[in-house]
């Protein structure tokens, strides 16, 4: 038995370390779009008989919005070491790393087991793993916040919405839209709109009318994949020709600058549009998803409907570490 563990063990280790090396590909080549709803404002300064109006919509909140989803793709909680320190404790400190002997008499201390010592260490470490869990369940969320709970309000706040694909028609929307109208404002106002918020004289952060629900699943039409490609795909090739041009070309530079970030804006304002239901041959539904399509995965006909299934369990952690800490676990354990 101990031969063909040893055997095992080391072929286990190496395809659960492909597993992992695919799920980290994976969310590094997912699709992110930022999602501004925050409206121009005309300047006050501008000549008033001039029908134009200049755009002075602050990037910042959209970069802020990027940074925090950054930070939370690779957040775990709690830390291995942590964990490792407390299994290593109990093995050592507490002597528990005795039980691993082949005698079990225990006034002989006889060679360990390689078998035993592994169920010792898988047995110490999922209990641990799931204790934590627990607590983090029971009171550490409770009291201090869930970390993507705080990014969603945090996205309301910004009045900046999330839409993250994971293949060509699968990802999940978080929804941000400030029922305020207008988040880029000073400090006062900031504050008076969320006292209003508080005391319920002002709309719901929801997408549906009379909804507070900003997590989705969705399955988005494939015309409206072609359309957000056919941009990408020109802003990218746009990128490429960039290292070809000399420190001289520096009006090509910017050129190129320029319309990738038109493009940016094309993208929002396109994604904005299908948000709000504005085309008759794009059109999205919102409901729950059933159990059994839940059990199946099964993923439905999408063409020019799109479907948007009600994520009450918070399936975006899909998308993130945090929502593999199973997987992550036995490969800790491996």
């Amino acid at each position: 038995q101990r031969e063909y563990l040893t055997y095992f063990m080391p072929v286990a280790c190496w395809f659960k370390l492909l597993d992992l090396l695919f799920l980290v590909y994976r969310q590094s080549t997912q699709d992110i779009f930022l999602i501004d709803w925050e409206r121009a404002k005309s300047d006050p300064q501008a000549d008033s008989s001039s029908t134009d109006t200049v755009s002075n919509v602050s990037v910042w909140r959209s970069i802020h919005a990027a940074s925090k989803l950054l930070h939370l793709q690779t957040h775990r909680r709690p830390l291995l070491e942590i964990r490792l320190l407390v299994v290593l404790f109990f093995l050592y400190g507490a002597d528990v790393a005795q039980y691993d002997q082949k005698d079990p008499n225990p006034n002989y201390k006889g060679p360990s087991h390689y078998l035993l010592r592994f169920g010792l260490v898988s047995l110490l470490y999922g209990f641990f793993a799931a204790a934590t869990e627990a607590s983090l369940w029971l009171f550490f969320n409770r009291y201090f916040g869930d970390p993507v709970a705080q990014f969603v309000d945090l996205l309301s706040v910004l009045n900046v919405s999330v839409l993250t694909m994971d293949s060509a028609s699968h990802g999940y929307y978080l929804h941000g839209r400030s029922p305020h109208g207008f988040a880029d404002v000073n400090m006062t106002t900031l504050l008076d709109n969320l006292t209003k918020e508080e005391a319920n004289q002002t709309g719901l952060r929801g997408l549906e009318d009379g909804s507070d629900l900003q997590t989705f699943e969705v399955f988005m039409p494939s015309k409206l994949r072609q359309q957000l490609d056919k941009v990408l795909l020109n802003t990218i090739r746009q990128d490429a020709e960039l290292p070809r041009a000399t420190a001289s070309d520096r009006q090509m530079i910017a050129l190129a600058r320029a319309k990738s970030s038109r493009a940016q804006t094309t993208i929002n304002s396109y994604l904005i549009a299908f948000l709000e239901k504005s085309f008759r041959d794009l059109d999205y539904s919102i409901t729950d998803r059933a159990f059994v399509d839940k059990l199946t995965d099964r993923t439905p006909v999408v063409a020019t409907r799109g479907v948007f299934y009600r994520d009450q369990g918070q399936s975006f952690k899909e998308s993130l570490l945090c929502g593999h800490e199973m997987n992550l676990l036995l490969g800790e354990l491996l």
